[in-house]
């Protein structure tokens, strides 16, 4: 498969997450060999790609092999955690030459049966964290109780 789809790119992300969860490092070889394993058929540079936009999404490192060491994505968080913080993956090829602030989703359960979802930048500020905390502490409007 030369051309990967959306579809591809998220059944990809899925199997990582599932068979590759808690890894800290992935090489393009051992997701290859997993891929094949579970009938699904991706060729190198397909992965390569992928690895290398979710290097440009800063998921991770990839590293080119070299003097006998796999080319592999060393991930700044494991897949596991990334998605169940909602994290979801660009289509491949998707890059921009502007930077980017990615978005992390954060699920809060705020009370019982009711949960929402904060979406916040991953190059979150303390200033900007303390204006956020400020504003939330703004919104509840007093009741007649208290």
């Amino acid at each position: 498969m030369n051309n990967m789809t959306g579809d591809d790119d998220r059944l990809m992300w899925e199997h990582i997450i599932r068979h590759h969860g808690q890894a800290t490092v992935l090489s393009v070889d051992e997701l290859a060999g997993s891929l094949k394993a579970a009938k699904r058929s991706f060729e190198r540079d397909a992965i390569v790609r992928i690895f290398r936009t979710y290097q440009d999404r800063g998921l991770g490192t990839f590293r080119q092999g070299r003097r006998g060491k796999r080319s592999r994505l060393v991930w700044k968080t494991n897949p596991a955690a990334l998605g169940a913080l909602g994290v979801k993956t660009p289509p491949p090829g998707v890059v921009t030459d502007s930077p980017v602030t990615r978005l992390l989703h954060y699920p809060i359960p705020l009370r019982k049966g009711l949960s929402l979802t904060m979406s916040l930048p991953e190059d979150l500020t303390v200033a900007e964290a303390d204006r956020l905390a400020q504003f939330i502490r703004s919104l509840p409007i007093p009741s007649a109780a208290t």
